[in-house]
This record gives C-alpha cells, structure tokens and sequence, in this order.
C-alpha cells in the first residue's frame, strides 16, 4: 500500500498560496494536482537555478523538466538575487545540455553534433555560438545595453535580479505553467544579509495557473530582492519603479539610506554584518520578513536553505543561521518563517547529506545535522519531516510544537523539506 502522508507547515503553505490565486476559492494545490487527493501532499521544486544565476539550464528547459518530465505537481523557479549577464529566456539550441557524469564526450568548444562522436558541452554552449541560455542580455536584448537598468559599469553589462524578475522572467514562467495546467510561479534564492541562503517567495500579482488573469506580475517579488538581496547593491531604487523599502512604523527606517531606500549604508551597499556594521545584515533579514508580512502577509514564504553549510553565524560575516535566528524570523512573521529547508547527514559540510567527519567542526560533530523521521522517494524528489540536532540542543525534546528556552512561544521544530540541495 503506498504511504499517504499528511500536510506538514510548507505543503500547507503551498496549498494556502496556491489558493489565494485560483478562480475557485475553496480549491488547493492538492486539488490542482490531477489525481491527487486533497489534504495528502504534492510533490515540487522550490529550490533551482538557470542560467539568470548560476544554473547551466534555460527557464524553459528547467520548468519543462521538472513539471513534464519529473511529472512535479507544482514549481517555483528560484534564482539567486544579484545580477547576471546571462539571458535564460532563451531556450537551448539545437541540444540539451547533458551532465558529464552520464560519461557522454564533453567539448567546450564543439562541434556539437548528434552523430558520433557525440559531444555536449556540460555547461550549455557558451555565449560565442550565438545560440542558447549563456549568451549575454547585453548582445540579445532589442536595444542591447541600453535596455539594462540600473547601476553597473562591466561589459557585458549584468542585469539586476529585479529587473529579470519584472520585466523578462516573470511572464515566461506563467505562460509556461499555463502551458502545462500546472501552478508555476517565480521566487527567488535569496542572498541573506548576514547569513547564507533562503528561499523565498512574494506570490501576490502573480497569476499561476489556472488563473487566466492577462493582468499578473511579479512586482512585489522583484521588489523584495532589490530591497534586501545582499547580493543586489544597485541604488538605483528600480529605476522608474522608485521603490521604498521601508516597513511602516519600523524603528529601523532610520537606517535605510535615502539613495538606495534600503539598508544600505553607502560603504556597505550590501547592507549585511561587517565589522564597522556587525549584525546588521541579520536586522536586515528580519525586516525583509516584517515588510512580506506587511506586503503579502499569507502569500509569502521564508525558507532558510542548509543553515549550517556556511558554519555558526558571524556578526561581521555573512555565515550560518543559529536557533535564535529562526526565532527572531518566526517572531517577526509567524505564518511566513515557520521552518527550514535541510536533509539527512551532516548539513555542515559542504555538498550535505554524508555522514562523514569532513565538515565544519569535524569528527565531533560527524554525528550531527538531521535525522529523518519519514521519507518518501516520488517523483524525483525526497519528501522528509526533519528536526535539526541545533534545536535539539535548545528545545526541551524532540517532539514538533516546542517551547524554546529563547523565547515563550511554540516554534516548531519538524518541518517538510526538500531532499535535494543545489
């Protein structure tokens, strides 16, 4: 008999922001999935990259995969926040891109054929075939540079995140998942300031199927990676968009800089913990969540991604994510910041998951990052309830629903997660 496993914090999550966006109000994810039952979960992706960061694959290629191939039930594109030269609207031609490790003849510089020898560039072509994903926004767009907005100085000019979300990637995603009648929306993998990786999301403009709205946008998405991506330093406040990045009545408004409209001050356009700043980034991460829970309080997600990789949190680094940390994210956006994203085996070491002494802390903590509770291999991707042995150390017991030592209110400490990390 196949397990049926039920709906944990972020299946839930999906389930209420795919509801918020579809014509029948009382319909969920679950219920969009074609042979789903409600209220059992759903298989999906939230943590991915193209070529708009650093993933080698196209948008088209990415959601053709996961939502056709993978038969995934819903997806979020996510790339890193930032900036990138490369165009991922532009699919692959004239071949797919294939990993070396199937052991197929790997070429840099081609030919590319599919008679013998066969050879494949594992990277995708690169931007000097004049074909596919790795070529320049620069030398593809209608206008070439001047299309590009913001800050930036290099050739070929890099193209902000935000500008990608709005105006070029956002649109290409909902026709695609519309294409396949599956829910398909763009997020992002932030870049926190003052600590590693979350996944992220700010769905509301956003139009997935089987909404046939022709008025969708990800507005508010490119928004909150221009307001508080460490990676995005541009100060141009979204050009035409003059973004405020303010959360109403926050005392931290004092800090924003009056150029940018952001936490940014100008000799730390990253906004995140320095020296001369320590801990600020980590300020800056919690009011990314109050402005979501202002913005879009219930179609928003915040989803720190392998918290221990980068090791213990610095207060003048951008490193780790410690307990407290999910606490002051919790507290600041209880619906919104309600777990993590993490796997079997020792989150702290570099490609996660092993069980070796080769990690941050060595052999004394071979024995530490995650212990699966229950798992299910569908479709591609491992579905795990996870509790992290960090909150084991803080939390009176291992049981979901705790109380921390930290703080008076429950937190939970079992989440649904991801099996895969990139």
């Amino acid at each position: 008999m196949k397990p049926q496993f039920k709906m944990r914090e972020v299946a839930l999550a999906i389930a209420a922001i795919t509801t918020v966006v579809t014509v029948a109000p009382t319909a969920s994810a679950a219920d969009k999935a074609s042979t789903k039952a409600a209220g059992t979960y759903v298989t999906g992706d939230f943590h991915n990259h193209s070529t708009c960061s650093d993933g080698t694959l196209s948008l088209k290629k990415l959601v053709d995969k996961s939502v056709n191939t993978w038969k995934l039930d819903w997806f979020v594109q996510a790339d890193h926040g930032g900036s990138s030269a490369r165009n991922c609207t532009l699919a692959e031609d004239p071949f797919e891109p294939v990993a070396p490790a199937l052991g197929l003849t790997n070429s840099a510089s081609g030919p590319w054929q599919a008679t013998p020898p066969v050879t494949y560039p594992g990277g995708g072509q690169p931007a000097t075939a004049l074909k596919g994903p790795n070529q320049s926004w620069e030398s593809t767009l209608p206008n070439g540079r001047a299309d590009i907005k913001g800050d930036g100085t290099a050739t070929p000019k890099a193209m902000w995140r935000w500008q990608e979300i709005k105006e070029y990637q956002y649109k290409v995603i909902e026709t695609l998942g519309r294409d396949a009648k599956k829910p398909v929306w763009i997020g992002l993998e932030q870049n926190n300031p003052g600590h590693e990786h979350t996944s992220t999301v700010v769905l509301k403009g956003q139009a997935p199927w089987p909404s046939t709205s022709t008025t969708g946008n990800a507005n508010l998405q490119a928004q909150y990676e221009y307001c508080f991506d460490r990676s995005d330093s541009d100060t141009s406040r979204g050009a035409e968009n003059q973004w405020d990045c303010s959360v109403t009545g926050s005392s931290n408004n004092t800090l924003i800089n009056p150029l940018s409209a952001k936490i940014a001050p100008t000799d730390n356009l990253s906004g995140t913990n320095t020296a001369k700043y320590p801990n600020m980034g980590h300020l800056k991460s919690v009011e990314g969540i109050k402005w979501m829970n202002e913005k879009a309080p219930t179609t928003s997600y915040f989803v720190p991604a392998h918290l221990e990789r980068a090791g213990i949190y610095n207060p003048t680094g951008s490193n780790g994510f410690n307990i407290e940390h999910l606490r002051n994210f919790n507290n600041a956006g209880p619906k919104i910041a309600f777990g993590f994203e993490s796997m079997p085996g020792h989150g702290a070491e570099s490609t996660r998951g092993s069980y070796t002494t080769n990690a941050v802390g060595g052999p004394k903590l071979a024995a530490s990052g995650t212990a699966c509770l229950a798992k299910a291999a569908t479709g591609g991707s491992l579905r795990v309830r996870i509790t992290t042995t960090a909150a084991l150390s803080v939390l009176t017991s291992a049981k979901p629903r705790q109380t921390s030592t930290l703080a008076s209110t429950p937190m939970t400490t079992s989440w649904y997660a991801r099996g895969r990390e990139t």
